[in-house]
């Protein structure tokens, strides 16, 4: 009955209110609120929790971010990806579309308070390795856009550097959605109950709308 729990490591967490910092987290857990320094909740741990449990149960990230796992998104997503590391390398074949580049170098530099309208905060005032870099995060959305769907206004409003008038991508306006279990299926030894139920489980925290997240008793 004497239980002791210790929390440790800390340090990039905030109180609820504090204001939205996408350095709050381990970059490929972050919730796309984070991600896009707008409103947030308790609920955005929700997401990050629902993201470790995919991690748990496949040993890959949900968010392969920078490209550290095997995890395949499916030939559209595999030849289109941008990363810093191979934005220049022919022996991968991976350059940064032009159109991409530009947008990224013509974005003015963060001012020290924290702007969220119109995509302000969204720039690239970093080295290419840094977590917050364009490149870095337009991946991260691209793959929220792959196994979860297009964006709901509320974020690609804000973010128009990432997104055009009719709210998709930039240069993937046309990428095709897949779910979650599509991608579990698609990538590991599993039958199709196992997929639907894990998939099924994990779509429910992985949301746009931290309002749609399950609690996290009801999760359990």
């Amino acid at each position: 009955d004497n239980v002791c729990i210790s929390i440790a490591d800390l340090g990039s967490s905030q109180f609820v209110g504090d204001p939205p910092h996408h350095a709050t987290g381990t970059t490929q857990y972050i919730s796309p609120e984070i991600l896009l320094e707008t409103a947030y909740d308790a609920s955005r741990d929700i997401w990050s929790a629902f993201a470790m449990c995919f991690e748990l149960a496949t040993n890959d990230l949900l968010f392969d971010v920078f490209h550290e796992c095997a995890i395949t998104y499916g030939e559209e997503m595999d030849e289109d990806a941008v990363d810093d590391e191979s934005m220049d390398d022919p022996v991968r074949g991976r350059k940064l579309d032009r159109s991409m580049r530009s947008r990224r170098d013509s974005t003015p530099k963060r001012t020290p308070e924290y702007v969220t309208s119109r995509g302000a905060a969204m720039t690239s005032e970093s080295e290419s390795d840094e977590p917050d870099s364009y490149e870095s995060i337009y991946r991260h959305l691209l793959i929220m856009d792959r196994i979860i769907g297009p964006a709901p206004r509320r974020f690609t409003a804000i973010a128009t550097n990432f997104y055009n008038a009719q709210g998709r991508l930039l240069d993937h306006p046309d990428l095709e959605h897949i779910t979650i279990t599509d991608l579990l299926m698609m990538n590991y030894d599993m039958d199709s109950v196992e997929s639907h139920e894990l998939g099924a489980f994990l779509e429910a925290g992985i949301r746009y709308n931290g309002s749609e997240r399950p609690t996290a008793a009801d999760a359990l």
